[in-house]
């Protein structure tokens, strides 16, 4: 039996909140305080965070249509220049459509429409979230699995650039730049690693986090920035983000990366690292001058 305390949270939240998450569908930009309360509502609302995931596929659909579904819209390039500007205390103004999403926004005229065309596509993201049972995944998908994106960020605001580096092919950012990561993950990991190692198989930075319970699509990793310029080098790193329902310790990543040169002594072939039990994802950076 469903708890009256239940029923009244999911219409508290479906009147201050899915408005405002329908809202990033249709490309309307939060303010920060928005934007900070809601990542912190998402945090903790499974109804919320799902239909965020929604909003999230619908704005990507309205920008460019279902193949399109897979790559960040220009409100997710936004939010990730929003925070980098309100870091150093500037205003942000947005970036436009395009002219084939306006298109496209006339062929779907609403973003129900949309919403309602994403569920089509995505049945699982109308289903209540279940634990299901640790397995590794291939490509993350929309509803499920794993996945991390890198932005590489160059210049300072205003003339701030956020570019998505391809994870199928070698992603170029210049030395003066950094990256920002965002990531997807279903309701088997617990923990997130993302390690960035050198040619060396030396790890040259890593952070660790608790992931949001439940689906979470393209959640961004924020106050996480890796600052090229702040001894690092021309030349390749791999980036990897290591999805885990444990922490991954210093130690064993250590040993995976012994290991890992010994198999592979090329870090432009490697795709994973020899850990046991985690999903894992990669992106080959290329810093340039």
């Amino acid at each position: 039996m469903i708890a009256r305390s239940d029923i009244l949270s999911a219409a508290r939240c479906e009147r201050r909140w899915y408005r405002v998450i329908d809202a990033l569908a249709g490309s309307r930009q939060l303010s920060e305080r928005q934007s900070v309360a809601l990542w912190v509502h998402l945090r903790v609302c499974p109804s919320c965070r799902q239909r965020y995931n929604q909003a999230v596929l619908a704005a990507r659909m309205l920008e460019g249509g279902p193949e399109a579904l897979r790559r960040p819209s220009t409100t997710e390039i936004n939010a990730v220049k929003q925070r980098l500007f309100a870091d150093q205390g500037q205003s942000f103004v947005p970036a436009t459509r395009s002219r084939s999403a306006s298109l496209l926004r006339w062929l779907i005229p609403s973003t129900a429409a949309a919403l309602a065309l994403v569920i089509v596509l995505y049945p699982s993201l109308r289903q209540p979230e279940q634990r299901t049972e640790f397995a590794p995944r291939g490509a993350a998908t929309a509803s499920s699995g794993v996945g991390m994106r890198v932005f590489c960020v160059e210049g300072d605001p205003p003339d701030l650039v956020v570019r998505d580096l391809p994870p199928d092919d070698v992603a170029q950012c210049s030395l003066q730049g950094r990256l920002k990561f965002a990531y997807s993950a279903g309701p088997q990991v617990s923990t997130l690693t993302v390690v960035a190692i050198d040619q060396g198989y030396r790890g040259v930075w890593r952070h660790s986090q608790t992931v949001a319970e439940g689906r979470t699509i393209d959640q961004q990793l924020t106050g996480v920035s890796l600052k090229l310029q702040d001894g690092y080098q021309i030349g390749l790193y791999r980036v990897f983000a290591i999805f885990a329902q444990r922490p991954i310790g210093a130690d064993e990543l250590g040993r995976a990366l012994v290991t890992a040169r010994q198999q592979t002594p090329r870090i432009a072939e490697l795709r994973r690292l020899p850990i046991k039990g985690t999903l894992q994802r990669s992106t080959l950076v290329e810093v340039v001058r």
